[in-house]
C-alpha cells in the first residue's frame, strides 16, 4: 500500500463519519463512529504521515464534541477519538488536555480523564502544562492533597508560569499540608518582584503561622523581610498513593 493511499484511506474514514452524521440526526445512531479506525493499526496505515492524519482526527473530534454538546450531550466515542489521535501523535499536548477535560466534565469520567493525562505526561515528560492540568483537574474535584502535589511539581518545571506555584500553595493549605504550603508561599515571597504578590504571600504566611511573619502590633509600622537569594526548592509533597 502506498503512503498516499494510506493517508487518503484514513482521511476518508474521518470524512465518512461526518457524512454518516449528516444523514442521521445527532444521537439517533449509536454506531455513528463504530467503524472509525483505532490505535491498534492506525499508525502503520498512516505510512509516516501521522501528524497530518492526527490533524484530520482532531477536526473530527472537535466536530463530534460540538454536535453532541448542542444536542444530546452524550459522547460514547469521545474516548476512542482521543485515544486514536494521541496514538497517531503522542506529542499533541492540546489533545490530551481537551480530551481529559471533556471526559471528566462532560462525561463525568474523572478517572478516564486523568488516565488520558497520564498518557500525555508519559509521552511529554517536559510539559509543565500537562502536569498542571493533572493537578488542576483534581483540584476542581476536591482532592486538594493530590492537587497540591502535582501543582507543586508543575511549578518547578521549566517554563511554568508563576501563578502555578501560588495555586499549589493554596491547594496544599486547603489539604492541611501546612509544611508544603509554608515552603511554597515563602518561596513566592522571597522571589517575586511584584509587590502585590509579595503582600498576598505575606498574608498567607501570617495565617499559616510562620514564625517570621506575625501580624504587626496595632499602630506599628509593618515589618518586612528583605528578599533573599533564591530559596531552596519547595518541599516535595508525599508520593502519590
Amino acid at each position: 500500500m502506498s503512503a498516499s493511499f494510506g493517508v487518503i484511506l484514513l482521511c476518508a474514514a474521518a470524512w465518512s463519519g461526518t457524512k454518516l452524521q449528516e444523514t442521521t440526526r445527532v444521537g439517533d445512531d449509536p454506531t455513528e463512529l463504530a467503524l472509525f479506525p483505532t490505535g491498534a493499526w492506525i499508525r502503520p496505515l498512516a505510512c509516516g504521515f501521522n501528524e497530518l492524519v492526527a490533524d484530520a482526527v482532531w477536526l473530527r473530534a472537535l466536530q463530534y464534541y460540538g454536535e453532541h454538546r448542542a444536542s444530546d450531550r452524550r459522547y460514547p466515542y469521545l474516548e476512542t477519538l482521543f485515544q486514536t489521535l494521541t496514538d497517531l501523535d503522542p506529542r499533541f499536548v492540546n489533545a490530551y488536555i481537551f480530551g481529559a477535560l471533556t471526559l471528566a466534565e462532560d462525561e463525568g469520567q474523572l478517572d478516564r480523564g486523568l488516565a488520558l493525562l497520564r498518557r500525555g505526561m508519559a509521552a511529554n515528560p517536559e510539559s509543565w502544562w500537562l502536569t498542571f492540568e493533572y493537578g488542576f483537574l483534581q483540584y476542581i474535584h476536591g482532592d486538594f492533597a493530590q492537587a497540591g502535589h502535582w501543582l507543586a511539581r508543575a511549578a518547578r518545571m521549566e517554563g511554568a508560569e508563576p501563578w502555578v506555584q501560588r495555586l499549589a500553595a493554596y491547594a496544599s493549605a486547603k489539604a492541611g499540608d501546612h509544611e508544603t504550603a509554608l515552603a511554597l508561599w515563602l518561596e513566592i515571597y522571597r522571589n517575586s518582584e511584584n509587590d502585590e504578590i509579595r503582600r498576598i504571600a505575606r498574608e498567607y504566611l501570617e495565617r499559616l503561622g510562620h514564625p517570621d511573619f506575625s501580624p504587626p502590633a496595632e499602630g506599628s509600622s509593618e515589618a518586612s523581610l528583605a528578599p533573599a537569594s533564591r530559596a531552596s526548592a519547595p518541599v516535595e509533597p508525599g508520593a502519590r498513593n
